[in-house]
C-alpha cells in the first residue's frame, strides 16, 4: 500500500526501512514525524526498544513546532505521573 502523502510504499519495508525513513523526515523539522517515532518509542514498535525520555524528548520537540498532537501526548503523559 502506498502513502497518500509521499506515494511510498511502507507495507514492503522492514522496520529498520521505516524508521530511518522517520529519522529523515525529523531532521528537516517534521513535527508529524516525530510524534509517530515518540508513539512506536513508547511501544517498543518497529524493533525499537521502550524509552519513555526518548518518546518525552521527541514529543517535546514536536510541540515546540506548534503540534496540537505533541501537546496533548504531554499532557497524557504527565497526567499519568510522568510514565506510562
Amino acid at each position: 500500500m502506498n502513502c497518500p502523502f509521499c506515494k511510498a510504499d511502507h507495507v514492503n519495508k522492514t522496520d529498520e526501512e521505516r524508521v530511518e525513513e522517520l529519522k529523515k523526515r525529523i531532521e528537516v523539522n517534521d513535527a508529524g514525524a516525530m510524534c509517530v517515532l515518540a508513539d512506536q518509542y513508547i511501544e517498543g514498535n518497529e524493533g525499537l526498544n521502550q524509552d519513555q525520555e526518548k518518546a518525552k524528548e521527541l514529543w517535546t520537540r514536536a510541540a515546540d513546532l506548534g503540534s496540537s498532537q505533541a501537546h496533548y501526548e504531554l499532557g497524557v503523559y504527565y497526567h499519568e505521573g510522568g510514565g506510562f
